[in-house]
């Protein structure tokens, strides 16, 4: 039997909190803050390029490059600067920060002095809690999407993150198949938390670490990896993943990973592309998603589609009248597929020998979903089907596999306060991503 977890598996994914003990910056100012410097660098160093007058970034800033932070901007935008970095940090780095925020909007006040100026400082989050801060795992799989009956090789990698104040010690790490599939552990193929081969326990196997490995509080995480082989026919399949504690704690990957066996005749060049916009959102508010399904033939074989299939979260619903593409018609919906039943599954099915997919050619179906999503990553998969395939009609030709393509975030409000200075900001939190902010300075 698995290991049993007291947690609910759909929390675990909103309490990661990014690890910037690799990417951090000093400011050399008598209040010296670490802060993500990719992203505050980027934010930070368009404040400094103005003078105190309003100015306002009017859309998301995202930041992947590392900046030195120089500044000849006025007292009080180093103030704001400071503040502001200063309050990143503790929202990422300090979760007794988020821990003592009270009210409704839940928020927190408090005080800084810098450089002989004193900011008062005012965070707010949305109109939900902040999650609890707690062991968080993520698990990826390379690749997650195979040939049927292939013999394939599938890398695991598991990541856990430890938000915790404390340092915790794994000494246990499960892994169980589901829905039958065939794979086998590849020996010597362990590294990580343990580099001894697993026991082969019923449904799949199990490490015992030892020594103990450590994972240090406020941030920190580590890594294990193993691979298998997978030998099975067309069906997308689950894994379960745990991990225990020396102090007890049990927690299981809050989304199953899933490989993915296609019937994808070998070199037939087919193969289908997703795309989603937006892909970071607001938790728990409502939007319109743009939804791509790019269907490429890059063989020398005319085919024709016969079916495109769509999985998405069933908290999203689809907006009729909104197909375009290779079909103007809406799909047939239905629910209950994925690992726990949530997902929504939307079909559209071409008669005879199905809609064209030529030689050297792409053909697109686009749609629109809308609705809200809480906290955490969300995956959708696509499929299609070729009119010559031979297997079971029910199964599918090409996939994209399961894949992350919409970040729901956690929304703090920051506001800094020095005497005639104000400085706003809007500061995002996605699980595993960097901070993302929107300025405005008065």
């Amino acid at each position: 039997m698995p290991l049993v977890s007291n947690r609910v598996p759909e929390q675990l994914g909103a309490d990661l909190i990014p690890d910037m003990s690799n990417s951090v910056n000093q400011i050399d100012r008598k209040s010296r803050v670490a802060v993500q410097s990719g992203v505050i660098g980027l934010v930070l160093a368009v404040i400094s390029m103005l003078s105190v007058s309003a100015f306002v970034i009017p859309m998301l800033v995202r930041a992947s490059t590392t900046s030195n932070l120089q500044s000849s901007a006025p007292l009080k935008t180093e103030v704001g600067r400071s503040a502001f970095e200063h309050t990143a940090w503790r929202i990422q780095e300090d979760p007794t920060f988020l821990a003592g925020f009270a009210g409704s909007p839940p928020g927190s006040t408090y005080q800084l002095d810098i450089g002989g100026e004193t900011a008062q400082i005012t965070v707010e989050t949305g109109s939900y809690a902040a999650p609890p801060h707690d062991l968080a795992l993520e698990v990826t799989l390379t690749p997650n999407v195979i040939r049927r009956w292939s013999n394939s090789q599938v890398d695991f990698t598991l990541t856990v993150y430890n938000n915790t104040e404390g340092t915790e010690e794994i000494d246990r790490v499960e892994v169980y198949r589901r829905d039958g599939v065939s794979a086998s552990y590849m020996n010597g193929t362990s590294s990580g938390f343990e580099d001894s081969d697993p026991s082969s326990i019923s449904g799949g196997w199990r490490w015992d670490v030892w020594p103990v490995y450590p994972i240090e509080g406020l941030g920190g995480s580590g890594s294990h990896t193993w691979s298998l082989d997978v030998d099975d026919g067309t069906d997308n399949y689950w894994f379960d993943v745990f991990v225990r504690t020396v102090s007890g704690s049990t927690v299981q990957v809050s989304l199953e990973p899933s490989i993915n066996v296609s019937n994808t005749i070998q070199g037939s060049g087919l193969s289908m592309l997703s795309t989603s916009s937006p892909d970071i959102v607001e938790a728990d508010v409502n939007e319109t998603y743009d939804v791509q399904l790019l269907m490429k033939n890059e063989g020398s074989s005319d085919e024709g589609i016969t079916r495109i299939r769509h999985y998405f979260p069933s908290s999203l619903s689809y907006v009729s009248g909104s197909t375009t593409g290779v079909t103007t018609s809406n799909p047939s919906t239905s629910t209950g597929y994925g690992p726990r039943g949530d997902m929504t599954r939307l079909t559209w099915s071409f008669s005879g020998n199905g809609a064209d997919l030529t030689a050297n050619s792409n053909e697109y179906i686009r749609f629109s979903l809308s609705g809200s999503l809480p906290i955490g990553e969300h995956f959708s998969q696509s499929t299609y089907r070729i009119d010559d395939d031979n297997s079971s009609s029910s199964n599918f030709s090409v996939t994209t596999g399961m894949k992350r393509v919409v970040s729901s975030a956690r929304k703090f409000d920051i506001s800094v306060v020095d005497g005639d200075f104000s400085m706003d900001t809007e500061a995002w939190i996605v699980e595993n991503e960097p901070l993302i902010a929107r300025v405005e300075e008065k």
